[in-house]
C-alpha cells in the first residue's frame, strides 16, 4: 500500500502555520472530497451487478472533482482578499464567498443523493458510508462557520 501521510504532510504544516491560507474554505473543500470518496467506496463495494450503482457513481464524481480544485483556489482568493483594498477585495470576496456557497451546494446535493442509495449499501462497509456522509455534513457546516466569519471580519451583513 501506498504511504500517503508524505503526500499531506505540506498541507497540514502549511494549515497550522500562521498565515491566511490554507484555511477553512480549503479544509471545507477536502473535507467534501474525503467523504465523497468514501461514499463511492461503499457503493462500488455494494454494487450487485456492474450497472446497480452506475449513475449515483457519476454524479458523486461530478461533485468530488467540482470541489477538488477549490482546496487550492480558495486560499488563492483569500490572499488576494487580504492584499487587496477597495473594489479589488470586494471582488476577490466575493469570488471567495461563491467558492464557499459552491461547495456547500455540493454538500446539499451529497447528502440527498447518499440518503437515496443509502438502502443499498451492505452492512460490511456501511461505516464507511456513513463517516463519508458525516465529512460531507461537517464540510457544509464548515462552509456557513465561513461563511459567517468572513461576513463578520468584513462587516458584511450575514
Amino acid at each position: 500500500m501506498i504511504k500517503y501521510r508524505n503526500h499531506f504532510k505540506k498541507y497540514i504544516n502549511d494549515l497550522a502555520a500562521k498565515k491566511p491560507s490554507p484555511g477553512g474554505g480549503s479544509v471545507a473543500a477536502l473535507t467534501f472530497c474525503l467523504g465523497v470518496s468514501l461514499i463511492e467506496k461503499a457503493l462500488r463495494y455494494s454494487a450487485i451487478n456492474r450497472d446497480s450503482f452506475d449513475l449515483p457513481l457519476k454524479r458523486f464524481k461530478i461533485l468530488r472533482a467540482g470541489a477538488f480544485r477549490f482546496i487550492d483556489l480558495d486560499g488563492d482568493l483569500f490572499e488576494k482578499v487580504m492584499r487587496a483594498k477597495g473594489k479589488n477585495r470586494a471582488l476577490y470576496l466575493k469570488k471567495s464567498e461563491r467558492i464557499v456557497t459552491m461547495t456547500a451546494d455540493y454538500c446539499r446535493k451529497a447528502i440527498a443523493l447518499a440518503k437515496r442509495v443509502e438502502p443499498g449499501i451492505k452492512k460490511g462497509i456501511i461505516s464507511d458510508f456513513h463517516i463519508g456522509r458525516e465529512l460531507v455534513s461537517l464540510s457544509l457546516n464548515g462552509c456557513i462557520l465561513n461563511i459567517q466569519a468572513n461576513a463578520s471580519m468584513f462587516k458584511k451583513k450575514q
